[in-house]
C-alpha cells in the first residue's frame, strides 16, 4: 500500500490553532480514576535447613536483599509452610535431609571442606561459601523469581523523532500523581532523553553513571531510596550524552532488583531496531509508538514482529493536524496490533518539555485516558 493509497483512507481532522503552554495551566486537577494498587506476584519463601544460627543471619541477609522471606528448621519435615521458592542446607544437615535433597549447599568459610562431599552426595548441587557468595546469591534468587515483582511497561517507537521519551516520561508522571509507586528508567545504551525530559540533569540521587560495573549485594530498597525523583516519580537515567551506561550484565540486575521496590517500573527502549531483545522480553507491557505513513507502519510492523504481538499495543502518533492521515484503526489494523489511543505529539508538549513542565499535561483529560488505559492493560 503506497502514501497515495493510505491518503485515500485517512479521515482527515479539522484544522487545529497552535496553543501556547500557558494555556496548558487551565487544568488544575489531573484526569485519573481512583487509584488501586495492583496485585504482585508474591513468591514462596527459601527455606534453610540447619542447626548453625551464626549461617542463619548470613543466609538472612542474602535472603532479604533479594526480597524473599526466609523460613529456618532444623529438619525438612518440620517445615509447615507453602512450598518453598528453593531449599538451602548446611553441610551436615544435608545427610538428613532424606527425599528432600537441597538446591544449594550454604556454609561459612570455616566449614567449606564439608560442604563439598556433602554437595556430591546430594547430586552435585551448587556449593555457596558466605559471605564471599552473597551476590551470586542474589544474582540466583533473583532469576528465580525472588521477592514481588513490579509491572514492567516498556515504551518502543517504530522510528524516531515519535515522542517515545516523552510519552514514557507522561507515562510515569501520572502514575506517580495517581498515587502508585513509579519508576522512570532509560533502557536504551544510546539515549539520554529521560533526565533531560524532566529536567532532572542536576537532581540529587543516583544515576546509570554511578553504578559502573555491579559488584556485591543489591538492595532493592537501597537502590530506590538513591534514585532521584521529579513530581513524587523516581527516575534512572543518565545526566549527559557522555556518562557512562553499565554493562548488560550490571543493566539487568539492577532492573530486576528496583522491580521489586516499584509498583511500576516504565522503561524507554528506545528506537527499532536499537532496542535490546532481553529487555523487551522482560516486559509485560510494550506500547509500539506508529507513525501514520507508509515507512512508519513498516518499521512498526518489524518492531512488533520482535517483540511479539502478544504483549504490544499500537499508539498512533499525530504531529500535525489537519493533514491527511489513515485513522487510528486503520494504522493499527495495519501493523496488526490492537490499538491502544492516539498520542497527539504537539508544539504545545515540545514547549511544555523545554520548560521542564511535562508533569503539568497529565491533567489533560486526552492524555491521562491513554496513560489510564496502559495502565489498566498491564
Amino acid at each position: 500500500m503506497n502514501d497515495d493509497e493510505l491518503a485515500a483512507l485517512a479521515e482527515p481532522e479539522p484544522p487545529c490553532e497552535p496553543r501556547g503552554f500557558d494555556e496548558f495551566t487551565a487544568y488544575p486537577e489531573p484526569f485519573r480514576e481512583p487509584y488501586s494498587p495492583p496485585e504482585q506476584r508474591q513468591t514462596a519463601p527459601l527455606v534453610l535447613v540447619t542447626r548453625d544460627w551464626n549461617l542463619t543471619e548470613e543466609a538472612a541477609a542474602v535472603v532479604a536483599a533479594a526480597s524473599c522471606e526466609l523460613g529456618v528448621v532444623t529438619r525438612p519435615e518440620q517445615w509447615e509452610g507453602p512450598p518453598p521458592l528453593a531449599w538451602w542446607t548446611d553441610p551436615e544437615s544435608c545427610y538428613e535431609a532424606g527425599r528432600t535433597l537441597p538446591d544449594v549447599v550454604v556454609c561459612r568459610e570455616d566449614a567449606q571442606d564439608a560442604a563439598w562431599p556433602a554437595a556430591e552426595w546430594a547430586g552435585g548441587v551448587p556449593v555457596a561459601v558466605l559471605p564471599k557468595a552473597a551476590p551470586w546469591l542474589v544474582s540466583r534468587l533473583l532469576r528465580q523469581g525472588a521477592g514481588p515483582q513490579g509491572r514492567l511497561i516498556g515504551v518502543v517507537s517504530g522510528s524516531g523523532g515519535l515522542g517515545c521519551t516523552t510519552l514514557a516520561a507522561l507515562l510515569g508522571l501520572y502514575g506517580a500523581r495517581t498515587g502508585a509507586s513509579v519508576l522512570l528508567a532509560e533502557a536504551d545504551a544510546h539515549g539520554y532523553g529521560v533526565m533531560d525530559a524532566l529536567a532532572a540533569e542536576d537532581a540529587f540521587g543516583l544515576g546509570w553513571e554511578d553504578f559502573g560495573r555491579v559488584q556485591g549485594k543489591l538492595n532493592p530498597t537501597e537502590i530506590a531510596a538513591e534514585l532521584p525523583t521529579v513530581d513524587k516519580l523516581a527516575v534512572l537515567g543518565r545526566r549527559s550524552p557522555s556518562g557512562a551506561f553499565p554493562d548488560e550484565g550490571s543493566r539487568d540486575s539492577i532492573l530486576t532488583a528496583v522491580r521489586s521496590a516499584f509498583e511500576t517500573v516504565v522503561l524507554d527502549l528506545g528506537r527499532s531496531p536499537a532496542v535490546d531483545p532481553s529487555v523487551a522480553e522482560a516486559c509485560d507491557e510494550i506500547l509500539l509508538l506508529v507513525a501514520p505513513t507508509k515507512r512508519g507502519i513498516e518499521c512498526a510492523r518489524d518492531m512488533a514482529a520482535r517483540v511479539g504481538p502478544e504483549k504490544a499495543a499500537c499508539v498512533v502518533v499525530q504531529r500535525r493536524r489537519g493533514l491527511s492521515q489513515p485513522s487510528a484503526p486503520l494504522v493499527a489494523d495495519l501493523v496488526g496490533l490492537p490499538r491502544l489511543g492516539v498520542f497527539a505529539y504537539s508544539k504545545e508538549i515540545a514547549l511544555a518539555e523545554d520548560a521542564g513542565a511535562l508533569s503539568a499535561l497529565t491533567s489533560r483529560p486526552e492524555i491521562a485516558r491513554l496513560c489510564a488505559k496502559a495502565m489498566r492493560r498491564v
